[in-house]
């Protein structure tokens, strides 16, 4: 039991020290013995593994109030990568985009197939290609519209997605862990990513088109909320007729949204709601806030981002997913 505790600080050292040159580029020996209180010779000892891992590597010197320059370890963003593979039905068209980054989600590579009827086997073999290409690649996200119940996937737009080992499929020619986002709650957490917004109140996203059904996603402390079953998010059932709307009439989309959003606003009191959509006006986001406002009585006034960016945040969500899968190897 000793034993296994001193292992278990190791371990909390080793990950403190990791984070805090994550966080800020680069330090030296004694600005991480003072941010963390360990002994310099503790932080040596830690860095040589780091070193060792491929996470840090020894810089340049620097000043160090006058005495002897110091020397600064800097942290390596690309000893690991992490890839979102992406599948999207638009305009009838299949588009498969496959995305790799660093550490600080920064964009390495991209690249988009497009296919006029996708196969599993083009998913599969596009996806352990990247990973090939890319040894450094630790972990991949695969988001499609649809969810996911005990690793088996429904209400997808391609039948094969549905098949129960679809994923273990992937994982297996991937040879990375592999994790499934629904896009829509994928680009939710992409604009808070985006824009900066604080998901302590969580933060909700619609994603409308006239191409498909809409659908919802939630964010909150950062974590896409799947609910039971993962089927949160699923609002297509509801009224009304989303498929025959006219998205170009204010007053039609005004009376299918009202209710929808005064009840989220009900539920969730979110900080903020992404309206994902080509239609959006001002005219339309403020017939909207007053009707949601009146509904509650002014005592809660809903905050609309109207965004036209759903590919971008949606890739940007299923990275930062990816970079969350990679858990601590050291130890």
């Amino acid at each position: 039991m000793k034993s296994m505790h001193a292992s278990q600080i190791k371990e909390h050292h080793y990950q403190l020290v990791k984070n805090i040159l994550r966080t800020k580029g680069s330090a030296t020996k004694s600005e991480l013995a003072q941010a963390t209180g360990l002994s310099v010779v503790t932080i040596g000892n830690l860095l040589q593994e780091l070193e060792q891992e491929g996470a840090v590597r020894a810089g340049g010197l620097v000043p160090s109030g006058g005495g002897r320059p110091s020397q600064c370890y800097e942290f390596q963003y690309r000893h690991q990568l992490v890839c979102a593979v992406k599948v999207l039905l638009c305009g009838g068209k299949s588009r498969l985009t496959l995305t790799v980054a660093d550490l600080r989600a920064d964009v390495l590579y991209e690249k988009e197939h497009t296919f006029p009827d996708l196969r599993e086997e083009d998913v599969l073999n596009e996806a352990a290609a990247v990973c090939r290409q890319f040894p450094q690649i630790a972990a991949v996200q695969f988001g499609a519209f649809g969810h996911c119940n005990d690793q088996t996937l429904y209400l997808c737009d391609y039948l094969f997605l549905q098949q129960p080992e679809f994923l273990q499929k992937l994982q297996t020619a991937c040879g990375r862990p592999v994790e499934f986002c629904n896009l829509c709650g994928a680009a939710v957490l992409g604009s808070c990513k985006r824009l900066g917004l604080e998901t302590a109140d969580a933060v909700q996203g619609y994603y409308f088109s006239a191409d498909r059904e809409p659908c919802a996603g939630t964010v909150w402390h950062d974590r896409v909320v799947s609910g039971h079953h993962g089927f949160a998010g699923e609002i297509s059932p509801l009224h009304p007729d989303w498929k025959s709307l006219d998205y170009s009439s204010t007053t039609d989309v005004c009376a299918a949204m009202e209710l929808l959003l005064t009840i989220s606003c009900c539920l969730f009191a979110p900080k903020q709601i992404v309206l994902y959509g080509n239609f959006w006006t001002d005219e339309l986001l403020d017939r909207l806030h007053d009707y949601c406002s009146e509904m509650l009585y002014f005592q809660f006034e809903p905050h609309f981002i109207a965004c036209t960016s759903f590919d971008t945040d949606s890739t940007l969500g299923l990275l930062h997913l990816a970079l969350d899968q990679l858990e601590p190897e050291h130890g």
